[in-house]
């Protein structure tokens, strides 16, 4: 794949090669989000693209050599009433496997119980993760100086089947999109994915967190 954008002094051009193939999430294409029917979505993921090219940062130009991920969900029904948000988990480590998790809050507080997530191994196969085989659990809170809204900042991951116990810490506490069209505000950025035990650096990863800066209507 190609990739060019520019906006003002900055742009990319960049080359993209997957050293995988799809990884396919949920059972058979179709990822859960609710209890109804139509509560659901087809849903793959690239989640290693060797990305090389061009960075351009207020006219200065660097070369780029690292790896990407590129999500691709498409569905048939929205957030259900009883929905808040939800926290979404994209991880890229070093041993060459991928985890996705998300959990959709309900306004309880409770999370829905179709949430779920897929490891994705260093061929590329994928094992379906239900909400009972991972936890996620915040360590930390950061409020927003732009919104006011109060977000998790830095997580603990459990996959026990998988033998992992990760430590998730963002590389900057404000990667908040505030009032982007539409009004909506919520938080979307990078994390250090760290062993719990040990604190060592085992990879990198991404994470979105909606609702917790007012109601997403979608």
């Amino acid at each position: 794949m190609q990739m060019h954008a520019r906006a003002g002094g900055n742009a990319i051009t960049f080359s993209q090669v997957s050293e995988k193939p799809p990884a396919i999430h949920g059972h058979d294409g179709v990822s859960k989000k609710g209890p109804c029917l139509s509560c659901a979505s087809h849903y793959y993921s690239l989640t290693r693209l060797h990305t090389t090219g061009t960075l351009v940062v207020n006219g200065q130009s660097l070369a780029v050599d690292g790896l990407s991920w590129m999500d691709h969900e498409f569905g048939s029904d929205e957030l259900q009433k009883n929905q808040a948000g939800w926290d979404w988990f994209a991880l890229q480590l070093d041993d060459k496997r991928e985890v996705m998790l998300y959990r959709l809050r309900q306004k309880d507080g409770s999370v829905t119980p179709q949430s779920s997530g897929s490891v994705v191994g260093s061929r590329g196969d994928v094992a379906y993760l239900p909400l009972a085989a991972f936890s996620i659990a915040a360590n930390g809170s950061w409020k927003s100086p732009h919104t006011g809204g109060i977000y998790p900042s830095g997580w603990r991951v459990q996959i026990p089947g998988s033998q992992l116990d990760l430590t998730l810490v963002p590389t900057v506490l404000d990667q908040e999109l505030s009032n982007t069209t539409g009004g909506i505000s919520y938080w979307e950025g990078a994390v250090d994915v760290k062993d719990t035990a040990t604190g060592k650096v085992l990879g990198v990863g991404y994470v979105e967190l909606t609702g917790y800066a007012g109601a997403i209507s979608l």
